[in-house]
């Protein structure tokens, strides 16, 4: 990693809740990656140890990100991008919907 992104990396864990709670809140799509597809998702839900995101609008796309390992999860807004990697997302609900749930990222 470059002195660069080193400079605006949050390690903090209130920061990283802090940035998260920010595009919960903005509503902020984010793109969840993996290798051999992507889909589109927002923030429903953050705590200390939970993140619980929305499932994207085509089947085929939900069942391969919750096979795949790895997924990247990025954010563009106000001219900041916002990059995080997590191993793997779980199925979960929220509200009574589909969605996936993973623990925050320790550093943004």
């Amino acid at each position: 990693m470059s002195h660069y992104h080193e400079q605006f990396l949050k390690q903090n864990p209130l920061a990283v809740l802090g940035v998260l709670r920010d595009l919960h809140k903005a509503a902020i799509p984010l793109r969840l990656s993996w290798n051999g597809g992507q889909l589109i998702s927002k923030i429903l839900a953050i705590t200390p140890d939970k993140l619980v995101l929305d499932f994207g609008s085509q089947a085929e796309d939900n069942i391969a990100v919750l096979k795949a390992q790895h997924i990247t999860i990025t954010a563009e807004t106000q001219g900041a991008k916002i990059e995080f990697t997590v191993e793997q997302l779980q199925q979960s609900e929220y509200l009574q919907l589909p969605a996936f749930i993973t623990v925050p990222p320790p550093t943004l």
